[in-house]
């Protein structure tokens, strides 16, 4: 955002448009932010929740902060009725395959996941969870400024940062290519639980659609306030219910009870409640993977999200300070 005022000086007739994919307007220095923020036409974000928090720390552009949101490429992340199974499910037909897809990470609360898993595992439900995704601490400094103000979720993800943030830091994410969080949470399961949990890293986009295909529950259980919720939406193109925790802009995603669950941040218990009750009832989460499939066409696609910016583009060009017609995303 610095480099707007440079925008506006070579090109002095051009709209400056910033794109905000994460909460930074309500978290980064706020004198840095008005200087920065005095060229710029418009911000659009990529939920309601990060707009909110933008308008509320930034009134005086209120109206220039608008939510365009994410999308999904619908026809690629689709259901298939005889996709192939990536992982066959051998001599335990009747398990219910769990997904979970991002950054292995503490903020997205791999640990809580894996911890629910096992001890359902243990109690005899039958699952099995594969988690895709590149193993990736962030920087402590980073994420507390991100968890500002959230003590409680601070001290879940602390003790796997240790005790220099810095130093810990470069000897895990640089040293040890992100992999110490991951292989804590492996070394952290019950026999029982290793022999049906997989983490398979990055995988092709190809390899991706398949195993959203073959899940049964798309399951986020993130710490921190996610912005977004990009794999919620492939899910639910997918017709994959979701099991989340109601970070950030992920109610926005799921509508708690016909498209997948939402429970609290941080509650293990709630996590371990709605993960037994679903796991129970095939036939509800296919009626959930269904409704996720019909609410992601309707609202999660990028052609609805490039006629959002499109509007926001055109109210611009044509003077007026925002598009006031955007709907919310309902």
């Amino acid at each position: 955002m610095q480099y707007a005022s440079l925008f506006k000086r070579a090109l002095p007739g051009v709209k400056v448009v910033v794109h905000v994919h994460q909460d930074e307007l309500a978290t980064l220095d706020l004198e840095l932010l008005r200087r920065d923020l005095a060229d710029v036409d418009a911000a659009a974000t990529v939920s309601e929740y990060v707009t909110a928090h933008a308008r509320a720390r930034l009134p005086e552009m209120a109206a220039r902060i608008q939510t365009v949101g994410n999308g999904v490429d619908a026809l690629r992340f689709s259901p298939a009725a005889h996709a192939p199974d990536p992982q066959p499910r051998a001599a335990r037909p009747s398990a219910v395959r769990l997904l979970y897809v991002g950054r292995i990470a503490p903020d997205k609360g791999v640990h809580l996941l894996a911890e629910t898993v096992d001890r359902l595992i243990r109690e005899g439900v039958d699952l099995e969870l594969t988690l895709i995704g590149k193993p990736g601490l962030m920087p402590y400094d980073l994420l507390s400024r991100l968890l500002g103000g959230e003590p409680e979720a601070l001290t879940a993800v602390r003790p796997f940062y240790g005790r220099s943030s810095l130093h810990t830091w470069l000897s895990k994410e640089v040293l040890r290519r992100g992999r110490s969080y991951r292989d804590t949470v492996r070394a952290r399961l019950s026999p029982a639980a290793s022999a049906r949990v997989r983490f398979l890293g990055t995988v092709p986009l190809p390899a991706l659609v398949r195993a959203y295909r073959a899940a049964d529950l798309l399951v986020l259980p993130s710490v921190w306030q996610e912005s977004y919720g990009l794999p919620v939406a492939e899910a639910m193109a997918c017709g994959v219910p979701v099991l989340a925790s109601a970070s950030g802009g992920v109610p926005e995603l799921v509508e708690d009870g016909v498209t997948g669950r939402l429970v609290p941040r941080l509650d293990v218990a709630a996590l371990a409640r709605a993960l037994r009750e679903m796991s129970a009832d095939p036939e509800r989460l296919r009626e959930m993977g269904r409704a996720a499939r019909l609410r992601a066409e309707r609202l999660l696609t990028w052609t609805r999200s490039a006629a959002r910016l499109e509007r926001l583009y055109a109210a611009l060009v044509l003077g007026r300070e925002s598009p006031l017609a955007l709907p919310r995303l309902r």
